[in-house]
């Protein structure tokens, strides 16, 4: 039987940052201290959907993939890299 994501995503999203967290560690041997709920239901939801089919989806690997270059996207223009020692082109490296 397959993973109804949208009822399981309902449930999530009624549950504390601490059930969250706790959930969340329940199915992922990685220890993170995060408070944005949406980080968790999204994580979570991955998770148990790895757990179903053996694997995420490719859209959930894409969905990944722009994830991370927003969120470098972002560091990169909210932060000066000369004060951490960054030269021009890491970036593209890190992508």
């Amino acid at each position: 039987m397959g993973l109804n994501v949208r009822k399981e995503q309902k449930c999530l999203q009624q549950l504390s940052i601490v059930q969250l967290r706790d959930r969340y560690h329940e199915l992922s041997p990685r220890r993170v201290s995060i408070k944005c709920k949406r980080w968790y239901v999204k994580r979570i939801l991955w998770l148990m959907q790895a757990s179903c089919s053996g694997d995420i989806s490719e859209d959930s690997r894409l969905l990944a993939k722009l994830l991370r270059a927003e969120l470098w996207s972002y560091f990169w223009l909210n932060c000066d890299c000369r004060d951490l020692g960054l030269a021009d082109g890491v970036l593209a490296e890190l992508l």
